[in-house]
């Protein structure tokens, strides 16, 4: 039905004779017009109810409109057409296409309402859909799946909630929630905490870390740096420009703006094909690999810990991965993409600085220089399965340790990766100093040989297999699932082997490696997800030398929290240093034998020289001198020694006692730190 019947609403126009032996629908104005000689000019009720046609037949009273008005979905459904008052004002519209929207949005439940109205009157009209796309969100509901009442108030103060985590983190959740897929949504304002924690904080860091990066390498113009600003702005004072491409030989530099392209070409074409749901997932793997996998593994070269050239072009790439990502961001997070653009747009050419972000184009492979490639077509995609690899081979590794209960801290011998092709091997050599950092393993080796406590296997898909071979599948199944290592890599290698009589194709079977060692013993063995036939070897037996590299770097992070909360740097004039105050001379000497073959790594961390100082009396008598402030005796022994170690005088800014594991022994350091005396 296509009628109501109440007052307000269009009228229906259909006039009629008492004994219905006359109907007259009436298409426009001007027929109405005509029909009754009365000009009209409003189309509601009261204007038009009083308004009659005069009879065909002789001596008939004139036709009435009926009573009824347009259902206001019919009304709705008419809106293509009406916003351009079709056919009367623009009759060509329909041939030009402007009747047909791009796309239309709703809820669900307007699939029996307005989609539908939409629907019937086009098809009807035009034999064709009123839209080219729709999309349809589904119901927001309270967070127990009741629909959101006022009587209720089962819902939260949407301003509370947006004064608490923003607007953009509750626009970015309603954009990433099952409502985007047509499905109901069970609000909860704790999971708009969660985007903030997970894509807007991450994201915000990685902004902050890069202008701190960018702020070290501004020189004054004395040639001396300016030092780091704690502040996370730019000052104009503080800019050069990062806007030029930078061409970088570093894999991790190739792999994060070949997945930043990938991620700016893939939004786009979900949005222009109005894949809502698809956006979201790909920006939270993004930030997940900037943040916890390219920051975190480039620390030391963003810092100009390997040389100010590594730091320059570390921190190009990352400026350009960022501006990336903001741009991508933009139409999710419309103001902390323009707070994090303004404040980065002094880093780019003049030429290139807008008043808005969102007045730039979405970034695309339309938006590159001409004559330049995409990172993907320079071997960007090659570039991603190697570092993909290898951070599934640091998960599987991490596993390994968890399962052993082997802290990170503790330095592994040996690890070993069995894989299945040599592609493999060479994309895991490129990148396995990352992976010795990453999983603290001293020696890394990868090879596609089995050693004697592996073996390659093959199981069959039962779903393919099966349906191709019909009664002959179970003899095959069983040929299978007995093949060596060998004729296992066979089939891998060409991709189809004979079993039983029948040929098997590489895709029909799933290959694996399995560990044959004993669970507990001296190896570790863990599957390597997402690559087939690949499998992670951990040697766990620690050694002297995995002790000496876990007590150095246990003491290296005690001094590096103790230095920021004396609030020096290197740049101070520092000396470090350390004594044992719960043993004897032969503890003591014993503990700084062990430390001083963790020499070299210790300065590097430290970028100072770590000095171990003898015990003083106070600390062998065991009844004083762990604070030295309160002992000035032991204080002045202290500073005694250690300037005649230095061999110059100093002053001495902080000092803590702190139970350490060295060598696999408990013991109490007194940690010192100590500036050159200016005075000398």
């Amino acid at each position: 039905a296509i009628s109501r019947d109440r007052y307000w609403g269009t009228p229906l126009p259909i006039w009629h004779s008492h004994d219905w032996q006359e109907v007259v629908c009436v298409g426009s104005v001007e027929e109405l017009s005509s029909l009754s000689g009365v000009r009209v000019t409003d189309l509601h009720r009261e204007f038009i109810d009083h308004i009659t046609i005069p009879s065909s037949r002789p001596g008939m009273p004139p036709l009435s409109r009926v009573s009824e008005v347009f259902d206001c979905w019919f009304e709705s459904g008419a809106m293509p057409m009406a916003q351009r008052h079709f056919p009367f004002k623009d009759p060509k519209a329909e041939e030009d296409g402007l009747l047909q929207a791009d796309f239309i949005a709703e809820g669900l439940d307007q699939t029996r309402g307005w989609f539908y109205t939409l629907m019937v009157l086009s098809t009807a009209l035009f034999d064709r859909p009123a839209f080219r796309n729709v999309v349809v969100n589904g119901l927001v509901l309270a967070s127990d799946g009741k629909k959101m009442s006022k009587r209720l108030r089962n819902y939260p103060d949407p301003m509370l909630v947006i004064n608490s985590t923003g607007a953009d983190a509750l626009r970015f959740y309603l954009m990433s929630s099952p409502a985007v897929r047509a499905e109901p949504l069970k609000f909860n304002d704790q999971d708009v905490r969660g985007v903030v924690r997970e894509v807007l904080l991450p994201w915000y860091n990685a902004y902050r870390f890069l202008v701190q990066s960018a702020k070290r390498l501004v020189q004054a113009p004395s040639g001396q740096s300016k030092g780091l600003h704690q502040a996370d702005t730019l000052h104009q004072a503080d800019t050069f420009s990062l806007g030029n491409k930078v061409s970088s030989d570093n894999m991790m530099d190739q792999w994060i703006e070949s997945c930043a392209w990938d991620l700016a070409r893939l939004v786009k074409e979900d949005m222009e094909a109005y894949r809502l749901s698809s956006v979201a997932p790909r920006i939270h793997s993004f930030v997940d690999n900037l943040t916890n996998w390219y920051v975190r593994m480039n620390r030391s070269r963003l810092k100009g810990q390997l040389g100010s050239d590594q730091a320059q072009a570390a921190t190009a790439v990352l400026f350009q991965v960022v501006m990336t990502l903001t741009a991508v961001l933009a139409p999710l997070t419309p103001l902390t993409s323009e707070y994090i653009y303004l404040n980065l747009r002094s880093l780019l050419p003049p030429e290139q600085q807008l008043a808005s972000i969102h007045l730039g184009r979405f970034p695309g492979g339309d938006q590159l220089p001409p004559g330049e490639l995409p990172p993907s077509a320079l071997g960007g995609t090659s570039v991603q399965v190697r570092v993909g690899n290898m951070q599934r081979v640091i998960i599987a590794g991490r596993t390994a340790r968890d399962r052993r209960v082997m802290s990170l801290k503790l330095p592994a011998k040996r690890a070993t990766v069995l894989v299945s092709t040599e592609e493999e091997v060479q994309g895991l050599l490129s990148v396995s100093e990352y992976i010795k950092e990453e999983l603290n393993v001293r020696e890394l080796q990868v090879q596609t040989s089995d050693r004697n406590d592996t073996k390659l296997e093959a199981t069959p898909d039962s779903r393919l297999l099966g349906k191709r071979l019909g009664c002959n599948f179970k003899k095959v199944a069983i040929g299978i699932k007995e093949l060596s290592s060998e004729r296992v890599a066979q089939l891998r290698r060409e991709g189809r082997l004979v079993v039983a009589g029948q040929d098997v194709l590489l895709h029909e079977v799933i290959i694996s490696r399995s560990f044959l060692g004993d669970a507990g013993g001296s190896v570790e063995g863990v599957m390597v997800d997402e690559m087939a036939g690949a499998l992670f070897l951990l040697d766990v037996e620690v050694d002297q030398e995995a002790l000496a590299q876990s007590s150095a770097r246990e003491l290296v992070n005690r001094l590096q929290k103790l230095k920021k909360k004396a609030q020096v740097s290197v740049s101070d004039g520092l000396l470090l240093a350390y004594q044992v105050v719960d043993g004897g001379p032969e503890e003591s000497r014993a503990i700084g034998h062990l430390l001083v073959q963790q020499e070299e790594s210790m300065t590097a961390a430290l970028h100072v020289p770590l000095q171990h100082l003898p015990p003083v009396h106070s600390d062998l008598d065991g009844k004083a001198g762990l604070d030295l402030e309160s002992d000035p005796a032991a204080a002045a022994a202290v500073d005694s020694v250690w300037a005649e170690r230095a061999g110059q005088p100093l002053v001495r800014v902080a000092q803590v006692v702190e139970q350490l594991c060295i060598g696999g022994v408990s013991v109490k350091l007194r940690l010192l730190i100590a500036k050159l005396n200016p005075g000398k």
